[in-house]
C-alpha cells in the first residue's frame, strides 16, 4: 500500500465514524501514520482530501457497474435486472456495517460540496441509459408490455435500488436482506409490465 493509499483508507474510517467536522488534520496524520508535510504532499487541504475519498469510492463503484453491464447482452429484460439484483447484492454485502455511515456520509457530503453531485449524476445517467435500453429492448421483444414508458419505469426501479440500500443499512449488519430483498421487488415489477402472464420467474 502507498502512501497516498493509507492516507485515504485512514481517512476514511475517520470520516465514517465522526463526519467530516469531526475529523481533524492532526487525526488524520495520527491514524495514517504520516507527517504533516507528507500528507499535504498528497492534498491539498483537509476538504480536497475529504473529496478525493468521496470520489474514490463512488467512481470504483460506478466503474464496476459499466464494466459490468455496458458492454453485455443479455437474453431477456428479466435475465439483465436478475444479473444487475445480484451485483448490488455483491455491493451490500461487500459494505456490511460501513453501509448506514456511508450513505450518511455522502448525503451530507454533497449537501456541502455540491461538486459531488456531478459524480452521482454520472451513475444515474448510466443507471438510466442502461436501464431504459434493456426496458425497450424487452418491449420490442414482446415480453414487456408497450403501453409504460421505460423512462418512468426506470425512476421506479431506481427507487427500489435506494429504498434497499436504505433499509439494509437501518438493520443489523449480520442481517443478510438485500438479495432477497432486491430480487422480490424486481420481480414484483416484472409482474405487472411483462407482457405474457404465462412468462415464469426463476
Amino acid at each position: 500500500m502507498t502512501v497516498k493509499e493509507r492516507i485515504l483508507q485512514s481517512s476514511m474510517q475517520l470520516f465514517l465514524s465522526h463526519g467530516y467536522k469531526g475529523v481533524s488534520i492532526s487525526d488524520i496524520i495520527t491514524a495514517a501514520d504520516v507527517s504533516k508535510g507528507g500528507l499535504y504532499n498528497y492534498f491539498s487541504s483537509k476538504e480536497d482530501l475529504f473529496l478525493q475519498v468521496l470520489m474514490q469510492s463512488s467512481t470504483a463503484f460506478v466503474d464496476a457497474q459499466i464494466t459490468s453491464f455496458a458492454k453485455q447482452k443479455f437474453d431477456s429484460f428479466q435475465a439483465f435486472y436478475l444479473a444487475f439484483a445480484k451485483v448490488y447484492d455483491q455491493l451490500l454485502a461487500d459494505e456490511k456495517s460501513d453501509l448506514g455511515a456511508t450513505l450518511i456520509l455522502m448525503v451530507d457530503a454533497v449537501k456541502t460540496f455540491p461538486q459531488l453531485g456531478q459524480e452521482n449524476k454520472r451513475y444515474d445517467d448510466f443507471f438510466d441509459n442502461t436501464w431504459i435500453a434493456n426496458l425497450k429492448q424487452g418491449q420490442l421483444s414482446g415480453e414487456l408490455r408497450p403501453d409504460f414508458s421505460a423512462e418512468s419505469l426506470v425512476k421506479i426501479y431506481l427507487n427500489l435500488v435506494h429504498g434497499v440500500c436504505v433499509d439494509f443499512a437501518l438493520r443489523s449488519p449480520n442481517t443478510d436482506i438485500s438479495k432477497i430483498q432486491l430480487k422480490e421487488k424486481f420481480n414484483t415489477m416484472y409482474l405487472l409490465i411483462k407482457k405474457r402472464s404465462d412468462n415464469g420467474i426463476s
